[in-house]
Parts: C-alpha cells; sequence; structure tokens
C-alpha cells in the first residue's frame, strides 16, 4: 500500500493521468472499429459507377508536402 492510500490523500494528477489513458484507449478502440467498417487503401472488388455501371479506376495515390 502506498504512503498516499495510507493517509487518505487523493493524487488528483494520478487520477487525471489515469483517467486520460483510459479515455484514450477507449477513443482508440471505437476508431478502429469504425475504420473497419470503412476500410482503408485499396479496394479487392472493383468500384461500379451508379449511372453505366462501369467501373471505376484509382488514377493515383497523392502524395502530401508540407
Amino acid at each position: 500500500m502506498s504512503a498516499v492510500a495510507r493517509e487518505g490523500r487523493v493524487d488528483l494528477e494520478a487520477m487525471e493521468q489515469a483517467l486520460r489513458a483510459a479515455v484514450l484507449k477507449a477513443g482508440g478502440k471505437v476508431l478502429e472499429q469504425l475504420l473497419k467498417s470503412v476500410g482503408v487503401g485499396r479496394r479487392e472488388t472493383k468500384v461500379l459507377c451508379p449511372r453505366c455501371g462501369g467501373g471505376w479506376k484509382a488514377a493515383a495515390y497523392m502524395v502530401r508536402t508540407y
């Protein structure tokens, strides 16, 4: 048992850090599930045009420069 727990004091900074870590972890899990349903990158199946039914082709990936 720590000295803080024995004396009955509350370490607000430690509580804040623990809560922040837990919320970030939970948010990461939620974001991961959302991205799984959307997907990233190229698709395995062709994307078809809703009007003509023709296949769409990726032109290229753009590299961002900052």
